[in-house]
């Protein structure tokens, strides 16, 4: 078939650009909430510690961020491919990867911990380490399933989820500096 520019689209073409535009929209609005959620939290967070506290954080949260996207290794977006080709493969894929995704947890965690001992001061070192906890919950992170299975709605809500646990959590646990 030959297409042109400004040519409409076709019927089909256009039911599935509504539904991309839909699932995209979803995200979204997801990621927005999370993500203003979890700013909430760290300007309350900020405010509470004072900026010798939040430093430490700061630092923690950084090295955090390094250490996730090499714990991801990429294994998401592989994960969310294989389920969405062929969707009988769920039972095969999901166990793979999330063995894949722990052990690699595992190992950047005591890397990371000792990395922590050995180079940081006092209070940085145990922040950091404990932080770096939280490799092993994103290494259970299942959402890349529900992304093959091209349902973002619960992704969108856990991401919320996740993130008002932790606003909850970070009000609830943090006191000022002591």
């Amino acid at each position: 078939r030959t297409s042109f520019v400004g040519a409409r689209p076709e019927p089909q073409d256009s039911m599935a650009t509504t539904s991309v535009n839909r699932r995209f929209a979803v995200l979204a609005l997801g990621e927005g909430l999370a993500r203003g959620a979890a700013f909430g939290a760290s300007v309350w967070l900020a405010r509470t510690l004072g900026p010798a506290g939040y430093g430490v954080v700061g630092v923690a949260m950084a090295t955090l961020l390094y250490f996730s996207a090499l714990t991801d290794a990429g294994l998401d977006t592989l994960g969310i491919r294989a389920i969405a080709e062929d969707k009988r493969r769920i039972h095969s894929v999901i166990p793979a990867l999330l063995g894949a995704r722990m052990l690699i947890a595992l190992v950047g965690l005591g890397i990371l911990a000792a990395g922590a001992h050995v180079l940081l001061p006092a209070p940085d070192r145990t922040v950091v380490s404990l932080f770096g906890l939280i490799l092993v919950v994103l290494a259970l992170d299942t959402r890349w399933i529900a992304l093959g299975l091209a349902k973002p709605v619960p992704v969108s809500i856990s991401r919320v989820f996740g993130e008002l646990t932790m606003a909850v959590l970070i009000f609830g646990l943090v006191s000022g500096p002591s």
